[in-house]
């Protein structure tokens, strides 16, 4: 008896939804594409934390409160 082959040589298809994007760059430059289309600006640059100078007082300890309540 002869050995009876398959249909064709190549693997089943995979299960699942097929990839939109062959790799992660070009996932992220349709991304940002579609941030664009929205009007959304993409901020490159390094701004401060507290803009605005730390909370003072002259008439109240302001020492015992930690650094992050303090303004």
């Amino acid at each position: 008896m002869t050995k009876v082959e398959s249909q064709s040589d190549t693997p089943p298809p995979k299960r699942g939804r097929p990839r939109k994007y062959a790799t992660a760059a070009e996932r992220q430059a349709a991304y940002r594409e579609r941030l664009r289309e929205r009007g959304v600006r993409e901020v490159r640059r390094l701004v401060p934390t507290h803009p605005e100078p730390l909370l003072r007082s002259a008439v109240i300890d302001l020492s015992a409160l930690p650094p992050w309540k303090r303004g």
